[in-house]
């Protein structure tokens, strides 16, 4: 062998001072994969050299080669005597499977690795990605590994996590490098759908009949944070099931204590054949505009905002109080009143005759400032932007309806003022 240059490595691409023939050393722990490619950068192959190797490339002069700065590249003389990697002798080949491309929860599948021209005990070095895809999708088998080569083959395994979370169908990405930084990969990039077929925690309702309605105790220890005076917002889920409206109208919710009224909101008849919402808030009122927004039997969502001086009725995420109307009002020293739900006091007149769910009463936020997508999952202290510490009431959304579990932590609520307690429902607008 002849030397015709100094040596280089091949972190880059490069013709090694466009020579013809060029002896490559590893000189890392890792096997590394070569590309070589012509003066326009198309590809024309790729080889493996070994951890410790020596091999010889012969190229044309332009060509580049491109691998690691572990490989070790020099221009030598060429002579009959050499062995050529990349023209006459073939490189090594992987090629990727797996036992299953869509895989329910609870399933698992396989990789196998193919190869050809690959040494038994070559380790190659796995990974699994994937858009919101993490350690907890799967039962057994990790997000990274390695894989050792033995006759040609090797297979690694995983089992899809049968959570009780909701998440969606994902899409796994199965890729295998050469080396255990994962810098070059080899062979072909293989993916894996998971199915979301899990079993999710039922959500829950309360049902209304005539008689029913639920209360925060009217008392100083209970109601302390309740005071509006400032942004705020009130929302629920709500299905009416009666359009039988002998007073008028269904109560929602309200805080009413005697005589004096901070807020209510309440459902009448639209002329246009659904229903609207009229809601108050100390002396002014204001009613949704009409145009069939609200349907007997169906889930809507109902959010009564406070921003600034302006308040806002949201019927499933749209404005629909006409741009909202201005109240100077404030409540900041009325923390006795009852905050009610599904009936406006104890005559039974106005009482709500259907489903609510996820009631949250949040102080000293707005919210919802302008038209938003109506929630698709059951509310948080801090779904949608809320702040937790905001969030004064929280609940509705389980099988429990004789204690708040959410802020205020232990306040129990009860039934209403000559009210029945509502009945649980798996009846949900989720």
């Amino acid at each position: 062998m002849k030397i015709l240059s100094a040596e280089t490595n091949l972190g880059s691409a490069t013709n090694v001072s466009n020579a013809p023939v060029v002896r490559l050393f590893n000189s890392g722990d890792d096997n590394i994969l070569v590309t070589r490619k012509d003066y326009q950068g198309a590809n024309e192959g790729t080889f493996m050299v070994m951890s410790g190797d020596v091999v010889y490339c012969e190229k044309y002069y332009t060509d580049t080669l491109e691998g690691s700065a572990d490989i070790k590249a020099t221009k030598t003389a060429y002579s009959s005597m050499m062995k050529f990697v990349g023209s006459s002798v073939a490189g090594p080949t992987y090629t990727h499977a797996v036992s299953a491309t869509n895989v329910d929860e609870g399933g698992s599948f396989t990789t196998t690795i193919t190869t050809t021209n690959v040494d038994d005990g070559t380790n190659l070095y796995w990974e699994l990605s994937g858009t919101n895809i993490t350690s907890a999708d799967f039962s057994s088998g990790a997000l990274t590994g390695t894989a050792s080569i033995s006759s040609n083959s090797a297979t690694f395994s995983h089992t899809v996590a049968n959570d009780t979370f909701t998440e969606g169908t994902e899409t796994v990405t199965i890729k295998v490098y050469s080396d255990s930084g994962r810098n070059t990969q080899v062979g072909n990039t293989l993916t894996v759908t998971l199915a979301d077929t899990s079993l999710t925690p039922p959500y829950y309702s309360n049902e209304f009949s005539e008689g029913d309605g639920m209360q925060v105790s009217g008392n100083a220890s209970h109601m302390s944070g309740f005071e509006l005076d400032g942004n705020f917002t009130v929302e629920c889920f709500f299905k009416l099931e009666s359009d039988s409206f002998p007073a008028t109208y269904r109560n929602i919710f309200n805080r009413w204590s005697g005589d004096e009224m901070q807020f209510q909101s309440h459902l009448r008849p639209d002329s246009t054949g659904g229903f609207k919402v009229q809601t108050w808030f100390g002396m002014n009122s204001n009613t949704t505009t009409e145009g069939n927004h609200i349907q007997l039997n169906t889930w809507h969502h109902y959010a009564f905002v406070r921003n600034g001086t302006n308040m806002y009725q949201y019927i499933d995420g749209v404005d629909r109080s006409g741009g909202g109307w201005s109240s100077n009002q404030n409540y900041n020293n009325n923390s006795n009143e009852e905050f009610r739900i599904g009936f406006r006091n104890d005559t039974g007149s106005y009482d709500f005759i259907g489903h609510i769910s996820d009631v949250r009463y949040t102080v000293g936020q707005a919210i919802y400032t302008s038209n938003f997508t109506k929630p698709s999952a059951t509310l948080t202290t801090t779904s949608q932007g809320a702040t937790a510490s905001n969030v004064k009431f929280l609940a509705m959304q389980s099988d429990v309806v004789t204690t708040v579990t959410k802020k205020p932590g232990g306040t129990t609520y009860e039934t209403g003022e000559g009210q029945s307690a509502p009945s649980i429902s798996t009846d949900n607008p989720f």
